[in-house]
């Protein structure tokens, strides 16, 4: 019994964290910054630098950073697949999933990004959240991503 009470308490965790990077997703697409920071632990890592952005700690820098990036975006779209649960170790867990972004700058300019979520969570009172979050590319631009 117990054997199975452990295969289900790793199914429900591995939905949660499929879930964490889903909803992260969609805070984004609705340029909700306390939607995003509700993804993060209190001093969450955000390290873009895979895609030559800043590595942001804390949720005061991630907020300045996604209020500035929702400022100058009309609109934005992630579809996320591939998700992979690489560790699950008690209350800490690994996982990565592949996202292909697109958006509209307010000045009419395209963003399309095919990069990798890789993200480490803990499990916290009000459920799994992102401890560091990281974002190479799996296909460069060939451009240079906008500053925020």
């Amino acid at each position: 019994m117990e054997a199975v009470l452990q295969r289900l308490q790793w199914l429900e965790d591995r939905i949660a964290l499929q879930d964490l990077i889903i909803e992260y997703c969609a805070q984004i697409d609705r340029s909700n910054v306390e939607g995003v920071l509700g993804c993060f632990v209190e001093d969450g890592v955000l390290d873009l630098t895979g895609l030559g952005l800043p590595r942001l700690q804390g949720r005061t820098e991630i907020r300045d950073f996604f209020s500035s990036v929702f400022a100058t975006m009309a609109y934005n779209g992630h579809y996320s697949s591939n998700f992979k649960l690489d560790a699950l170790n008690g209350d800490r867990a690994s996982a990565h999933a592949y996202v292909h972004a697109v958006g509209k700058s307010t000045e009419g300019g395209d963003v399309l990004v095919y990069a990798k979520h890789e993200f480490d969570a803990v499990r916290t009172e009000d459920g799994w959240k992102i401890a560091e979050f990281r974002e190479p590319f799996l296909v460069p631009s060939g451009e240079e991503i906008p500053e925020f």
